[in-house]
């Protein structure tokens, strides 16, 4: 099986472009938690670093979201075609809406 290169950076660039908008692809869906905690340390390399005008954060520091604080938010199902690779997939994301309204 060959790979064509223009496709396969067609599919890397649109990818990259809809991770960033849907911000996490998650599998399952929870409550929303009124004590998002923002750590000062990186527990797993899944956890979210985050940095910007956090309450009670220096500024230029950065924080970081666990993996399960982020698993335990909210989710949208979504069918998407063509976007990551040819065809129909049903991801399951995290908007950025809903994780800013969590954050101090």
């Amino acid at each position: 099986m060959t790979h064509d290169p223009a496709q396969c950076h067609f599919v890397r660039r649109n990818a990259v472009r809809y991770f960033c908008s849907l911000l996490v692809v998650l599998v399952g869906a929870a409550t929303v938690r009124a004590d998002m905690a923002l750590h000062t340390e990186r527990s797993s390399r899944f956890d979210l670093e985050v940095t910007g005008r956090l309450a009670g954060v220096p500024e230029g520091q950065a924080r970081f979201i666990r993996w399960a604080d982020l698993r335990a938010m909210p989710t949208k199902t979504l069918t998407l075609s063509g976007e990551f690779v040819p065809g129909e997939q049903r991801v399951t994301a995290l908007f950025l809406q809903e994780l800013w309204a969590e954050l101090p």
